[in-house]
């Protein structure tokens, strides 16, 4: 029975590794190489997953992980070895000679990235090398990423013992049409030639060459140490990292530009940057929670109440304050599209959600807040000081009455329900194509502003009846163009402020409430993929 109860802990041991080496080194997700026999590495396009590397665990894999996305990164990795020449020379017969060397070089770089309190993970790869990695909390610029390993690179490059080699991930700062960048291999995998598993170190300055340093086995209790030290790793703000290397960064010149940050605004450059306004917003527990998946792992509904938070900030110079942070947000996660997310940030209006509606939504996070939402006859008193917004003390929230019927929105409208009609109704009339196209602006003013004060009468709608295979009879309906234009900005008002309540576990019917792309729903294909 005591052998049963340990093979299930082993298990679970497994899995929650396998699930922290994926969240901290894994980047690019479709591409991986596998070590063969003769020790060479095997380039798969296939996927990398939290199951892939439990597979790695158990059965005594090597897997290499690529660094990099298109131009993106998340984590810069030194790789110190003892020389190939000083292997095949006849001083190898005494090896520990080489192994102190190597180790000692390692402390030079520890002790000065502690000098400057930059968080990182030492590990030695089961053969002769060690490894140094600083891993981020968000995806940065290949080139910026080089910059960073450079100027560590400064600090020892002159004292460097010539007997020990240091490769340097990434290996330059171009891209030159190469989407995943190099491999390193993950920690915890097992080395073909020394038949021992690379695993991480928990102190590099106790760390000392020694018989016990080769592991061929995973225990219960090295497997722990091992999760201990991988949950315990802080992630690394990569502005801060900058700050503390003194560095001035060096922008590539395709970088994309901020569309939402004017010629002004770059040169006076005084606005609080995304880093800042996300600390000041993690007073809320609830706030600093969701951050946790930040990035790369938010799920749609919860990249959602960020878009609430931010997307009508302004300070007193800058009415688009709010979208160039959304802006900077989604440009750190991967597979950033930026013209899309131009095209929906440029329309978009949402109320903030309230401390009362995140205490419903997440009660799994503690939350001492006891702020309430007041209600007057005249609407929602000071909405800002009743949601996060209220550590933001040097903003304000754009006026926005979801309730203006406007002209500009009608038109909208009247091209997405062009677009929907054609591609959706069963039943397609010209002339309600021809009715779309001329609708008068201020008539429909007019009609969707009386429906709002309940003095809209509902036209008939159109009623089918379509004979289908075994005598079945299946009824159609479809709305005229008045009630398609009027039904829809009456879905778009009411998503203002529903927006959060759509189910966690549907991707169907998802309002689009930018209309980007002219749609009215989201692309349910793109919604079910990213749920």
């Amino acid at each position: 029975m005591e052998i049963r109860t340990t093979d299930i802990s082993k298990k679970k041991l497994y899995k929650s590794l396998a699930n922290k080496l994926y969240e901290l080194f894994v980047m690019n997700k479709k591409y991986f190489a596998e070590q063969l026999q003769d020790g060479n590495y095997n380039t798969k396009n296939n996927i990398m997953d939290p199951l892939r590397i439990h597979d790695m665990l158990v059965n005594k894999k090597s897997y290499l992980t690529y660094q990099q996305v298109k131009t993106k990164l998340k984590w810069i990795c030194l790789d110190f070895d003892i020389d190939k020449a000083v292997i095949k020379r006849n001083d190898s017969k005494h090896p520990d000679k080489y192994m102190d060397l190597l180790i000692d070089e390692v402390k030079k770089v520890s002790r000065f990235l502690d000098s400057l309190r930059i968080k990182y993970i030492t590990e030695f790869s089961g053969n002769r090398g060690i490894h140094i990695w600083i891993v981020f909390t968000e995806s940065i610029e290949k080139s910026h990423a080089y910059q960073l390993i450079q100027k560590i690179e400064e600090e020892f490059k002159e004292s460097k013992n010539s007997n020990i080699n240091v490769d340097v991930f990434p290996k330059n700062g171009n891209n030159n049409n190469n989407r995943v960048g190099f491999g390193v291999k993950l920690p915890l995998s097992f080395h073909t030639k020394s038949q021992c598993y690379s695993y991480l170190i928990e102190d590099i300055y106790s760390f000392s060459n020694s018989v016990d340093n080769w592991r061929s086995n995973l225990d219960e209790s090295f497997l722990n140490s091992q999760l201990s030290i991988l949950s315990n790793y802080e992630l690394q703000k990569f502005n801060d990292v900058v700050t503390k290397l003194d560095i001035e960064l060096i922008e590539e010149d395709n970088k994309q530009l901020n569309p939402f940050i004017s010629t002004r605004g770059i040169l006076k450059e005084t606005r609080e940057n995304l880093d800042s306004i996300l600390d000041k917003l993690s007073q809320c527990n609830i706030v600093k929670e969701l951050l946790k998946n930040y990035p790369n792992n938010l799920n749609e509904n919860e990249r959602v109440i960020f878009v609430g938070l931010l997307n009508r900030l302004k300070t007193s110079e800058n009415d688009n304050y709010g979208k160039e942070l959304l802006w900077e947000f989604f440009s750190k996660i991967d597979n950033f599209r930026p013209d899309l997310t131009k095209k929906k940030l440029e329309n978009l209006n949402l109320y903030p959600p309230t401390c009362v509606f995140l205490r419903t939504k997440f009660p799994q996070y503690n939350c001492d807040c006891d702020n309430d939402v007041v209600v007057k006859k005249q609407g929602i008193i000071n909405l800002k000081e009743y949601s996060p917004l209220r550590y933001l003390k040097d903003t304000e929230l754009v006026p926005y009455d979801a309730f203006e019927v406007k002209e500009s929105e009608i038109d909208r409208i009247r091209k997405v329900q062009k677009k929907y009609t054609k591609q959706n109704d069963e039943i397609p009339f010209l002339f309600t194509h021809l009715e779309l196209d001329n609708i008068n602006l201020k008539d429909f003013k007019e009609k969707v502003t009386n429906t709002l004060n309940g003095k809209y009468k509902i036209n008939d709608f159109y009623k089918f009846n379509r004979y289908e295979k075994d005598e079945k009879i299946r009824t159609l309906y479809a709305l005229p163009a008045e009630e398609k234009i009027i039904s829809t900005y009456l879905i778009k008002t009411l998503n203002s402020f529903y927006y959060t309540e759509f189910s966690d576990n549907s991707y169907g019917y998802k309002f689009e409430n930018s209309f980007a792309n002219y749609n009215i729903y989201k692309p349910w294909m793109q919604t079910m993929v990213n749920l």
